[in-house]
């Protein structure tokens, strides 16, 4: 009775040995882990007005819920044309005590402001990228970027060599904004007219990358995920704060109350960018610069959560379809 007792303890010791040479193997062996990008810190400088403002809001959020470093520097007059900041420019390059010629307001990290020249701008920092823009007004008509955006482009390769040279492409207006009625343009024209006009401008310059916010906003609008329901013919009269007309997904401003007048009164901006719009110009630019920004989960306040997904996604597309489309001429011209 022993000897069976003891046969089978030991039949018992080899069987839970044998179990546990798997998990002994298991644990012995190396741990996988999930492979993960390199991060990236990015000098960017952008030259323009209230649109790059728009377009750069969110981005130092996203790069950092990315796991990136933005160092950005902004060139910003609000309503500011190319010809603007090149005459600006001349300026300060003819008389460098003008304070004409240094109208950029830059905030030191001790909360003081600073006026600076685009030169002191530019030889501020070794920049890896610096962006263009013409005013959204203009934007549509590629006679208005001639000669200033070469003249531009010299100057930012002269005082940053280093840098690549990017064309930011700005957005057409609302459809409700009194440029179309006054001017006999449409938000179709108008889309057309910038984004051919930016594509004309950068073939000239020699500038293979264009960050397509414009082409965003109208990917944005043709996508039936997103239903955009503007209210027309608004008689401002028939609100009080806070009530507003109705503007379901909105890439503009648009109707706001304004607390400049007592009492307030209703405001429209067809122009400039609203959360949303601004979300997906940042987003545009985090995967031109950063890479893939789908995955990315930093969201602003007022903007619901699915709708920020769907805009990354759409910005991802719009940038891959824009890459795409700039390598067709060189495919073809190969054969």
């Amino acid at each position: 009775m022993c000897a069976s007792i003891s046969i089978g303890l030991v039949l018992g010791v080899v069987i839970l040995a044998l179990l546990a040479l798997p998990m002994l193997a298991q644990r012995s062996a190396p741990l996988r882990r999930p492979v993960r990008r390199a991060k990236k810190t990015v000098y960017l400088m952008a030259i323009g007005n209230s649109f790059s403002n728009d377009a750069t809001k969110y981005l130092s959020r996203l790069a950092e819920a990315g796991g990136h470093k933005l160092v950005f520097g902004h060139a910003m007059i609000g309503g500011c044309p190319l010809e603007k900041h090149w005459r600006l420019a001349q300026k300060h390059e003819a008389d460098a005590s003008d304070p004409e010629g240094r109208p950029y307001q830059v905030r030191r990290s001790d909360g003081t402001v600073k006026s600076l020249s685009l030169k002191e701008l530019l030889q501020s920092r070794s920049w890896q990228y610096v962006t263009i823009q013409q005013v959204s007004n203009e934007s549509y008509k590629v006679t208005t970027y001639r000669p200033y955006a070469q003249k531009l482009a010299d100057y930012v390769r002269q005082y940053a060599p280093q840098a690549e040279l990017v064309i930011h492409e700005t957005w057409e207006y609302r459809i409700d904004h009194p440029l179309y009625s006054e001017k006999r343009l449409t938000p179709e024209r108008m889309y057309e007219g910038l984004h051919s006009a930016y594509a004309k401008i950068a073939g000239e310059l020699g500038v293979k990358t264009i960050l397509p916010v414009g082409s965003a906003f109208r990917n944005v609008q043709h996508d039936p995920r997103w239903v955009m329901d503007i209210e027309r013919d608004v008689k401002p009269e028939a609100f009080k704060p806070p009530a507003l007309p109705r503007q379901v997904h909105s890439l503009w401003v648009g109707y706001y109350w304004s607390k400049k007048t007592n009492p307030p009164s209703l405001g429209h901006d067809g122009k400039h960018a609203s959360t949303a719009g601004r979300y997906l110009g940042a987003a545009v630019w985090y995967e031109v610069f950063f890479g893939d920004v789908r995955d990315v989960e930093y969201v602003p306040r007022g903007l619901p959560k699915q709708d920020a997904v769907l805009l990354r996604e759409i910005a991802h597309k719009t940038v891959r379809e824009n890459r795409r489309a700039a390598t067709q001429p060189a495919r073809k011209s190969a054969k």
